[in-house]
């Protein structure tokens, strides 16, 4: 399919690397299962067949699989295939080439659309919120080792801000600065830093226990040792910016010390911000805001300005897990 190679030259500008990996491998799914046929030939029944194809195709296939045909994978499969979540990503990038070629007249009209599966949970429900009880055993499990100050801090940062894993992995020194007399994280995606969007762009206040706790002494200490990054043990991997090696770390730590569900994850500190903040009775703008979310109000969203430090610290400031601190720690992890 020709059209493959010109939608990607049209749109790769806009996508990261790793979207741009992710679009060559849904399109290169696409061409091993329906083959290199002409874009004009594509059919809806064509397109659920393929749907039906992909739930059968083995996770990480090409990875797990070099140089085998995957069509053959798919009709001799008997076990679960990929996810219908991503399922459902192949099919809406598969749309958005058919709509593609539609606006440019190639086809009469986008037989990709509507193909989604419903996934039987809602949003919020693909990842748990961390419970009190898991709470208490990160704090008191995270160890505190000057070689190694980001196991202590980043999942603190995750509980008492719900910023993303990223966010806080690719902190400058700048970025933690006074803003109306409130110390703050500025997120943006200034250098090599990437934003997952535009409202992730933000200034969100430092909540008060990390402050208590003595995070401004590990931002003057990176600034008096002239370091740009607050962590600079963290690498920066093309794909995964600099949150590779500590999401790995994470995840040991999470499974050891704090529990074995699957649902809980880095990730889930944002629901647990979000939720804690919404019982609480926190407005969804403010909400939205703290998380680098975009405004479910148009008004609000496009028309109004953004909320000041101080009513987004009254806010966070509300989120208390009711748990004693240790004496920090050391501990040898690995």
């Amino acid at each position: 399919m020709d059209v493959i190679k010109t939608y990607t030259a049209e749109k790769e500008s806009g996508w990261t690397d790793k979207t741009k990996i992710e679009v060559e491998g849904v399109f290169k799914l696409l061409v091993d299962i329906l083959g290199d046929i002409e874009i004009t030939t594509i059919t809806r029944p064509m397109l659920v067949e393929l749907r039906s194809s992909l739930l059968r195709v083995p996770p990480h296939f090409y990875k797990r699989n070099p140089g085998k045909s995957v069509k053959q994978a798919v009709a001799s499969s008997d076990g679960p295939g990929i996810s219908i979540k991503s399922v459902n990503k192949h099919m809406a990038r598969v749309g958005s080439l058919l709509k593609y070629c539609c606006e440019h007249g190639l086809i009469p009209n986008n037989p990709g659309t509507g193909l989604q599966l419903s996934e039987k949970q809602r949003a919020d429900e693909e990842r748990s919120s961390y419970s009190p009880e898991d709470i208490k055993k990160i704090v008191a499990n995270l160890p505190l080792d000057a070689a190694t100050p980001e196991r202590y801090w980043i999942p603190l940062i995750g509980l008492y801000s719900g910023m993303r894993l990223n966010e806080i992995c690719q902190l400058h020194t700048e970025d933690v600065l006074n803003v109306e007399g409130h110390w703050c994280f500025n997120i943006n995606g200034i250098g090599d830093k990437r934003l997952k969007n535009a409202a992730s762009a933000r200034v969100i206040p430092l909540h008060p226990a990390l402050i208590d706790l003595g995070f401004l002494q590990h931002v003057e200490k990176m600034k008096e040792g002239k370091y740009p990054r607050l962590w600079m043990n963290l690498e920066h991997i093309r794909l995964h910016g600099y949150t590779n090696g500590i999401g790995k770390w994470y995840q040991r730590f999470n499974r050891e010390y704090v529990t074995e569900d699957p649902k809980k994850v880095f990730h889930s500190m944002r629901h647990t911000v979000a939720d804690a903040l919404k019982q609480k009775g926190v407005s969804e703008g403010i909400i939205a805001e703290i998380l680098g979310h975009s405004h479910a109000s148009i008004t609000s969203g496009r028309y109004g300005k953004r909320y000041q430090p101080k009513v987004l610290l009254d806010a966070l400031s509300q989120l208390s897990y009711e748990v004693v601190f240790p004496a920090r720690k050391k501990r040898q992890e690995t």
